[in-house]
């Protein structure tokens, strides 16, 4: 049931929209899909951890990822209103962080890094649902509100930067 809520061409995009994102600047401290936890709704969101949300909020962050994907900085499969975006200081981001999982299945993440995770359980991170295999990133909030302002002002300008293609669709 879960490769079909979140498929492998989902999951490979995802890893490329990560990729672009810290070329781009953007500092992601966790990623990953994420469902609700109650209810019919099982549509994906990728759910991104930054403490850019407590530096500029998330007003102009959702306009910046809406330009990079406008001007193909981004995946084209990854629209950024699937995107939600959580503060490091936010129940998810504890709750993330918070996640101890253990056992048998060893997972490369985009990063490069390895961990060991349990065979594809369920794990709820505050009203979600994620599994091992979803997550992109578990990372240490970053609260060095200098490289916070230094990383935001990079991003910020490389996306300023980018050009936008002819075939790319706008998104809203």
């Amino acid at each position: 049931m879960a490769d079909d809520i979140v498929s492998l061409s989902r999951l490979e995009a995802g890893r490329d929209y990560l990729a672009a994102l810290d070329g781009l600047g953007f500092l992601t401290e966790t990623m990953m899909w994420t469902i609700a936890g109650t209810g019919n709704n099982v549509d994906p969101e990728l759910s991104i951890v930054t403490s850019f949300i407590e530096r500029v909020g998330s007003n102009e962050i959702y306009e910046l990822l809406f330009e990079a994907y406008e001007k193909a900085g981004t995946p084209s499969e990854i629209d950024p209103w699937i995107v939600s975006l959580y503060g490091s200081g936010t129940q998810f981001a504890h709750a993330a962080k918070g996640m101890h999982i253990v056992g048998g299945a060893n997972l490369n993440f985009a990063d490069g890094s390895q961990r060991e995770f349990p065979d594809e359980l369920w794990h709820g991170v505050v009203d979600r649902l994620t599994k091992p295999s979803w997550i992109y990133k578990l990372g240490n909030v970053v609260d060095d509100w200098t490289l916070q302002k230094r990383r935001f002002a990079k991003f910020q300008k490389n996306v300023h930067a980018l050009s936008k293609p002819e075939n790319r669709p706008q998104s809203w």
